[in-house]
């Protein structure tokens, strides 16, 4: 999962489409990169710092 230590929050993916994600503090609706999607996580994470939408690290438990 991703998550942005200065707005406690972590990334969510909509369930109605694919394509939507918003930020929660619901560490239960964080959307959870599969193993094989890592770099993907990373790619997603700079993307969302590209964007100006916080400073994601990738979290994993």
């Amino acid at each position: 999962m991703l998550f942005d230590s200065e707005q406690g929050k972590y990334l969510a993916k909509s369930k109605e489409t694919e394509l939507d994600y918003y930020l929660t503090s619901d560490k239960q609706l964080a959307y959870r990169f599969l193993d094989n999607e890592i770099s993907l996580a990373w790619h997603t994470a700079y993307k969302c710092a590209w964007l100006g939408l916080g400073k994601f690290y990738v979290y994993g438990e």
